[in-house]
């Protein structure tokens, strides 16, 4: 058997392609795409079967024809062939986005419904015995294999995602931001948890952590800082005057002389003095108490300061904390965190801790102890220093 290593490539009349019913409805900011295709021109072609019958790339076809194209750069895919096993799957995987793998093995389900007479739901259909196919196996499994997905299970995933999921979340998804099984666990959230998540991950947030932090707030949220963590920061600071982000079962062991709970809202008060930051992780509220750390320490309204963040160091807090603060220490191993019923967990990726204030060389002696140190990052002159 002759192996096919890609789609035939063409140009098409636009008014040639039809749209079945099977498409989405919600095809989301079709004026955004339009524009993009306008400036950027049209990066991927849409994809057809033989007889012009669209695949995948919806939301392009309809904001070519937004912008009045009469022709656009088609994959003409031939059903037949993949379902043969004609196209290796590697190429599939490679060749074609997530979603777009998602469209391809739905064109495959319905022509080999069509085989056997439409019906998906009998036994036979589902197990494979199906006219002209020769392999033995789950019908899932073999459309998966064909449309480079691997196994049922995966493809199953991937269908969820991109027919349940919001479309910026199908976009990240295709733009390999964030996993197959993710991107399903995040499909199966309301609308707004979606765009939530959605902006998290696009903000920087590991995409796990972004959907643990809407799916179950109390993960990102109401974890406690170790004990040598905050018997360091207390080495460094003296007393603690604030701790903007807190609640009194936490605050027994940061011992701030003043704390805002949740209820208080913290970024509405006013700080003063040396402040203790562990900030809620869940987005956007992570950024907005970086943000207000950073402001209240140029104003002068903080004096001195010690924030216990993730090591995000490509989000945008990230670079706020890291391009303000006066040195940042970089723990070696990940910090075991308490949970408020006393249990403890470690997280799924390391921290760091930023010291805003004058005594860079007692923060350095101190956590030096805890992890690498970086200092003066802020005057342009970045030393890093192992532990010793």
């Amino acid at each position: 058997m002759t192996t096919l290593s890609a789609p035939e490539l063409a140009q098409a009349t636009i008014t040639d392609i039809s749209v079945g019913q099977r498409f989405r409805q919600d095809l989301g900011d079709i004026g955004a795409l339009a524009q993009s295709i306008q400036k950027f021109g049209l990066l991927q072609p849409i994809g057809v079967d033989e007889r012009y019958r669209l695949i995948f790339g919806q939301r392009r076809l309809a904001a070519c024809r937004l912008l009045g194209w009469e022709t656009i750069p088609i994959k003409i895919l031939r059903i037949d062939s993949l379902i043969e096993g004609e196209f290796e799957e590697n190429s599939i995987r490679k060749d074609f986005s997530v979603s777009e793998r998602v469209a391809i093995a739905k064109a495959i389900e319905e022509q080999l419904a069509g085989r056997h007479g439409g019906d998906r739901r009998s036994k036979d259909f589902q197990n494979g015995k199906i006219s002209g196919l020769k392999e033995v196996g789950e019908t899932r499994d073999i459309v998966a294999e064909r449309s480079g997905f691997g196994c049922g299970k995966t493809y199953e995933s991937a269908r969820n995602a991109v027919e349940q999921g919001i479309p910026d979340l199908v976009e990240i998804l295709d733009d390999g931001l964030v996993s197959i099984h993710t991107a399903a666990r995040i499909a199966d959230l309301d609308e707004q948890d979606q765009v939530e998540i959605v902006e998290a991950i696009q903000a920087g947030e590991k995409p796990t952590d972004a959907l643990r932090a809407v799916a179950d707030p109390a993960w990102s949220d109401e974890w406690y800082t170790p004990d040598y963590i905050l018997d360091a920061a207390r080495a460094v600071l003296g007393d603690i005057d604030l701790d903007p982000a807190s609640c009194a079962a936490a605050n027994e062991a940061v011992q701030a002389k003043r704390f805002f709970a949740k209820e208080q809202d913290g970024l509405q008060q006013a700080w003063r003095g040396k402040v203790w930051l562990n900030p809620p992780y869940s987005y956007p509220q992570i950024l907005d108490f970086c943000e207000a750390l950073v402001q209240r320490y140029a104003d002068g309204s903080v004096t001195e300061a010690i924030v216990l963040v993730n090591s995000g160091t490509e989000t945008q807090w990230g670079q706020m904390l890291l391009s303000h603060g006066s040195a940042a220490c970089f723990p070696a191993s990940r910090l075991k965190f308490r949970r408020p019923e006393g249990k403890s967990g470690l997280p799924s990726q390391g921290q760091m801790l930023v010291y805003f204030g004058p005594h860079v060389d007692r923060f350095k002696t101190v956590f030096l102890s805890i992890g690498a140190v970086m200092y003066g990052v802020q005057r342009g002159i970045s030393r890093l220093e192992d532990v010793a």
